[in-house]
């Protein structure tokens, strides 16, 4: 995300400890299915999903967009979330042209 520091933003990827490598991707898509290191060792893990760019609790080290963490998808915390976003406009509307 472009935005840091209010929340940490749930993504769409699945956790990956190490995000080098096998399976990376590089087409800006979520990179989905279980990390092959936590399949193999029956880490609880495995179900995780991507957190990233630090929330409003965290020093100012851990508020940047390159902050990574991760945590269940039902995880109820105070500083999960999503962030809403702007899809290009029609013209004449009041979010811009």
């Amino acid at each position: 995300g472009e935005m840091h520091g209010q929340l940490f933003e749930w993504c769409g990827d699945s956790w990956h400890p190490n995000p080098v490598g096998e399976g990376l991707r590089v087409d800006g898509l979520p990179w989905g299915g279980e990390d092959r290191d936590l399949a193999e060792r029956g880490s609880g893990q495995r179900g995780w999903k991507l957190l990233r760019g630090g929330s409003w609790i965290d020093d100012p080290h851990g508020c940047r967009a390159a902050i990574r963490s991760s945590d269940f998808p039902v995880s109820d915390v105070s500083n999960f979330g999503l962030r809403p976003c702007c899809c290009p406009s029609p013209p004449g509307s009041l979010l811009g042209s």
